[in-house]
């Protein structure tokens, strides 16, 4: 098979339009999560059974039949970090968090409770307490059933050292258009596991090759891909994002910071989007963030307890910045590259 010219794909830094437009419908998919949302905002959940993941968390089957995977998690940290990621993913228009939203369990009808909300659950409200344990007034995530998926590999210029996409002919002399399909995504998935602290996925497979260097030929953890749609990649369980995995950053830094070091080949429109943000006064980002939390939340949740900690805001910031950092490091880098190989 012919091999593809690297200039084809990349000018500079960034995806070439051609590539970056062909990877995400934005509008599309905008339009998808608003859809699902409204459906699932006048449901009923009439059926439960096992699956999607953890012990607690269960499948939901609406009135109309729709599938819905349920995640249900005593810290609340873990469903802020999974709603706080999927919001992020919105603000930078990357699309392949699955549609996400937050919702009230509630088991009881009493005066103080919401009437829609208690018959939403009226049906499967006491098999979820009395099986599944849940507590009423608990707030839990609630995220789109997808089918078709299968396991993904890491990609050969992240499996050994130095783990690197850079704009030069040995990244990125490719075989096939859907290995460039894949890399597009994979460069957002290493800005956005880097925004969010995210150890549940490429930086989980880097933990485990001390104990087994295998494990770069191995699936990457909680990344799937679609059977069909271009086999677009999925980013699943996001939860330690921007609160557990900020705690951990002491440990794991040096392996994001060498995930985000050698990276140098970007989404136009993802980096747009984060510089826009870090010309926001804290307050404006802040106000940006809690409009996306109640737009796609189903209902109004305005426990203080929901609120990101303004350590967390912080890091969060500081994080935008340092990925700002790395591409401005990459501009001079493949500048003087592309001026020297013109010689």
């Amino acid at each position: 098979m012919a091999r593809i010219d690297s200039d084809s794909y990349s000018n500079r830094v960034f995806w070439t339009s051609h590539i970056d437009r062909s990877i995400d419908p934005l509008k599309s998919y905008d339009n998808e999560i608003d859809q699902w949302i409204d459906r699932l905002s006048e449901s009923r959940f009439i059926q439960i059974e096992y699956g999607c993941g953890r012990m607690q968390n269960r499948m939901l089957i609406t009135d109309s039949g729709e599938k819905i995977c349920a995640r249900y998690r005593r810290n609340n940290e873990q469903i802020l970090g999974e709603y706080y990621s999927f919001l992020l993913a919105r603000i930078l228009q990357i699309s392949n968090v699955i549609p996400t939203t937050l919702i009230t369990f509630n088991d009881n009808d009493d005066n103080n409770q919401s009437k829609v909300n208690f018959n939403r659950w009226k049906s499967v409200a006491k098999i979820l307490h009395d099986q599944a344990r849940w507590e009423t007034n608990k707030t839990i995530v609630l995220t789109k059933y997808l089918v078709d998926l299968k396991p993904t590999l890491i990609p050969l210029q992240f499996r050994s050292k130095p783990k690197r996409l850079y704009p030069v002919p040995e990244d990125l002399n490719l075989t096939s258009n859907q290995q460039i399909h894949e890399l597009v995504q994979w460069s957002d998935l290493i800005i956005l596991d880097y925004l969010t602290g995210n150890t549940d996925r490429m930086i989980n497979n880097m933990i485990n090759e001390n104990w087994n260097p295998q494990m770069m030929e191995n699936p990457v953890h909680n990344l799937l891909q679609q059977n069909f749609n271009d086999h677009k990649l999925v980013f699943i369980d996001n939860e330690s994002g921007l609160f557990h995995g900020y705690r951990l950053l002491k440990r794991y830094e040096h392996l994001h910071r060498s995930l985000l070091d050698g990276l140098c080949v970007f989404r136009r429109q993802t980096i747009l989007n984060l510089k826009k943000i870090s010309t926001m006064k804290p307050n404006q980002f802040a106000k940006l963030l809690q409009n996306y939390f109640d737009r796609f939340a189903i209902e109004p949740i305005k426990n203080s307890n929901h609120l990101m900690p303004v350590k967390n805001f912080n890091i969060l910031r500081q994080r935008i910045r340092q990925i700002l950092k790395q591409v401005d490091i990459c501009r001079q880098k493949f500048s003087l590259w592309s001026h020297h190989h013109s010689l």
